[in-house]
């Protein structure tokens, strides 16, 4: 004797809710990854943008170093013989340039590991300058410079009649100015470097 059994029949009804839970579950499965990436781009962003601020800091810092060593230069550039032989006050000499006989050779390679090392800048080789809120945020450090001496370029090669009497041109003292300045993380720096010259006059 055979038995059937018969299964019931979905209605049309019950076929369509079947048929809506799985489109409602893929759309949301859709609208999650959407979600997801957008948050995560939207953390990438903020975190770019912080470092571009870190980055902008540390710059800003390092040519308030520069600036300060402009300043100094201000007051005594025309003087390197005497006083562009200092390491621990960051001032060096170029070692080709020591033709007058009365500078002693301090070079910066001889006397700064390397400039391009954070590391590196400690108070025995280079200059501090304290930073203060009016012109800098506060950072991890404070910025430092070093100057070096290139030498001299003399204009003209024989004495000028000036009014009458005899005048030998002024030389034209030639530096070279680094300077570093970190953010508020100090793993982030930036390092500057420029020259200055003295006036050319008679």
């Amino acid at each position: 004797m055979s038995v059937y059994t018969q299964r019931p029949m979905l209605s049309p009804l019950s076929r369509q809710r079947g048929v809506t839970l799985i489109v409602a579950l893929v759309i949301l499965l859709v609208m999650s990854v959407v979600a997801i990436a957008s948050m995560s781009s939207s953390t990438l962003q903020a975190r770019m943008a912080s470092n571009e601020k870190q980055i902008q800091m540390s710059l800003h810092a390092a040519e308030a170093g520069s600036r300060a060593a402009v300043l100094y230069l201000n007051q005594n550039a025309h003087s390197p013989y005497t006083k562009f032989k200092s390491v621990t006050d960051g001032l060096y000499s170029n070692t080709k340039n020591n033709q007058e006989g009365l500078l002693e050779a301090v070079s910066v390679d001889a006397n700064f590991a390397d400039y391009h090392d954070p590391g590196a800048w400690t108070d025995d080789n280079s200059v501090a300058v304290a930073a203060t809120a009016d012109t800098l945020p506060s950072t991890a450090k404070d910025p430092r410079y070093i100057i070096e001496f290139l030498g001299t370029q003399v204009l003209g090669t024989q004495p000028v009649s000036l009014n009458g009497n005899q005048a030998k041109p002024t030389p034209v003292f030639h530096y070279r100015i680094v300077a570093i300045g970190w953010a508020q993380d100090p793993q982030i720096y930036s390092i500057v470097q420029t020259t200055y010259k003295t006036a050319e006059s008679f």
